[in-house]
């Protein structure tokens, strides 16, 4: 196997559990108000991506680009629809949350998932369109979601006296 296709393997099939568990040990370190933030903040953006990824799988189809072009993909996969990219959806919902509470670490955890992206159109799993259908569905989840937990942020500390106002990651 040559190193450039140890390298899309990887990125392709394994980054994406990276990035989760990246999420996951950064949303162990945070005091627990920021947790629960955080945590109602992933489970808007994964829900709400996840149903626009089922819907737009169901209104479009495309096949897949090994299946297409007559060759062996660089991971073993089904011969289904490729719109949109699940693994890319799912780097994405953990980047846009790592994003969401931290930039500087979400930008890093964006990079990951572009690459992640990248990798499943280099070993012919996906096309761009599938992944940029991904991105799409996880970018207009990410602007649901962040404008939803903030009036949930609000009700959760409504009693509670240590908070006076719910504030954005950014502003604590």
């Amino acid at each position: 196997m040559e190193p450039f296709d140890f390298v899309v393997i990887f990125f392709a099939k394994y980054a994406v559990f990276i990035i989760v568990a990246f999420a996951v040990g950064y949303w162990l370190t945070l005091p627990k108000k920021q947790k629960i933030q955080m945590l109602v903040f992933g489970v808007f953006v994964a829900t709400i991506a996840f149903l626009l990824t089922r819907i737009g799988g169901a209104l479009y189809y495309d096949s897949r680009p090994f299946v297409s072009m007559g060759v062996d993909p660089i991971i073993p996969h089904a011969d289904n629809n490729g719109f949109p990219s699940d693994h890319t959806a799912l780097a994405f919902t953990a980047a846009a949350t790592m994003f969401y509470m931290n930039k500087k670490l979400g930008i890093l955890t964006l990079v990951v998932a572009i690459l992640v992206g990248a990798s499943r159109v280099l070993g012919y799993i996906h096309s761009p369109i599938d992944i940029l259908g991904s991105i799409m569905f996880v970018a207009i989840a990410y602007a649901a979601a962040y404008r939803m937990t903030q009036p949930v942020m609000r009700k959760i500390y409504k009693n509670d006296n240590s908070v006076a106002q719910y504030q954005h990651p950014d502003k604590m």
